[in-house]
């Protein structure tokens, strides 16, 4: 029995490798663009969430103490951004806002004048304070401002990667 010739088919194995080539080519682009999009929907789901949180919870406020005027009823926590610095990314934003939400809902329920009349006292327990393994990086967050509108509190902060020579 006679073996065919390895030349008449080197034709027909280069087309097959062409074509196995170019599948596995095709999957790693459609891998990539569907990646990258699945992160974006993600980034974009965690910050709704956030708003909703938000939302909720300055909504429970309002319920809770819709009849007092000179409780504090809402906090609202803003992040200043530092022009200098590269700005943080909106999901280490989201979590940094809850961890300090977190730590000033205490304020929550108590008489606006605490505030009013010593803004110092809020800024001495809470002005600047290291949140850990926020994204697996440590973060220095400091109070700038405190601005109180008709029982809700809105807090401007700063935040800093953490440097431990500094």
């Amino acid at each position: 029995m006679r073996v065919p010739s390895i030349t008449r088919f080197l034709k027909y194995m280069q087309a097959f490798a062409l074509i196995v080539s170019g599948m596995i080519i095709g999957a790693a682009a459609y891998m990539i663009i569907y990646q990258h999009n699945m992160q974006e929907m993600f980034k974009i789901n965690e910050t709704i969430r956030q708003e909703n949180k938000d939302l909720l919870s300055k909504i429970e406020g309002l319920e809770k103490y819709k009849n007092s005027n000179a409780v504090i009823h809402s906090i609202i926590i803003k992040i200043q951004e530092n022009i200098e610095r590269e700005p943080l990314d909106d999901l280490i934003k989201n979590d940094i806002k809850d961890e300090v939400s977190d730590d000033l809902k205490v304020l929550k329920g108590k008489q606006v004048s605490i505030i009013y009349k010593d803004p110092d006292y809020v800024r001495q327990l809470y002005g600047r304070k290291t949140y850990l393994n926020v994204h697996k990086k440590d973060y220095v967050v400091e109070i700038q401002y405190m601005f109180i509108v008709y029982g809700e509190v809105t807090f401007w902060i700063t935040v800093e990667e953490f440097n431990p020579e500094s």
